[in-house]
């Protein structure tokens, strides 16, 4: 008996094991079955987005103060000069003519043979006046026009009778165009050379009517200039040509 019974028992087992096996390699048949990568359609692209951000504020961007500073000192500086300056005359007079005539305050007591019926006996010489202007394209170089004026003027007499014979004058206008070079150009002082290239115009008189008219080139060389102060300031510079060789200023920039 209880064989039959061992024997009935494991008859009824036999279906629940297999069915336990059978769905144990459903199971991992499954596995698998997930576990393996699908394969990508050909016609298939990946698609792209644009993201676009919509805002009523406007967007600033953060500078530091340092590199405000820079940009304000690179991008501020004073752009226009004006400069009103009185020099010399000697040379503005070498050049239209020549040698200055000398005061003599005692005439000759005889006529001479061959020699003038008058002489030069007062002369009147005025400093040369210049006019300038300046636009600094950088804080090194400028660019400029100056207008100058210049005036001498002499009574003849006569060598007889001492008695007034004429008074010539010569009128000298120059208009030149000019470049300057800042070696310093500081706040309060500046440092500088430049030239200058243009025109004279003379006008002689006598007894104030015009004789004639005469061109000549006219020109400037700055040796050494000087700039003391900062909005108003005044102007040293040495140097040869229509200004003279000294000459004193004062402008203002902005």
């Amino acid at each position: 008996m209880k064989k039959n019974a061992l024997l009935l028992a494991a008859i009824a087992l036999l279906p629940i094991t297999a069915g336990a096996q059978e769905a144990s390699t459903a199971d991992e048949a499954e596995e698998i079955v997930v576990a393996q990568p699908q394969p990508m359609q050909q016609d298939s692209a990946p698609l792209s987005y644009t993201l676009v951000i919509k805002s009523d504020q406007a967007y600033t961007v953060s500078v530091k103060p340092e590199q405000q500073t820079k940009q304000k000192a690179q991008a501020a500086f004073p752009r226009h000069y004006l400069t009103f300056s009185v020099g010399d005359a000697f040379f503005a007079q070498q050049m239209n003519m020549g040698l200055v005539a000398n005061y003599c305050p005692i005439p000759p007591s005889h006529l001479e043979w061959f020699g003038d019926n008058t002489y030069t006996s007062r002369s009147v010489h005025l400093p040369a006046f210049e006019l300038s202007y300046y636009y600094a394209f950088r804080k090194w170089f400028m660019l400029g026009a100056e207008v100058g004026y210049n005036y001498y003027g002499y009574e003849r007499r006569s060598v007889a009778d001492d008695s007034h014979y004429r008074t010539d004058s010569e009128h000298m206008l120059t208009m030149m165009l000019s470049a300057r070079f800042e070696y310093i150009n500081n706040k309060y002082f500046g440092l500088y050379q430049g030239l200058a290239f243009g025109v004279g115009l003379i006008f002689g008189t006598k007894d104030a009517e015009l004789q004639y008219v005469s061109p000549l080139p006219a020109f400037q060389f700055n040796l050494l200039g000087m700039r003391f102060g900062n909005k108003v300031y005044g102007t040293l510079e040495l140097g040869i040509g229509a200004k003279g060789f000294a000459n004193i200023g004062i402008g203002t920039r902005f």
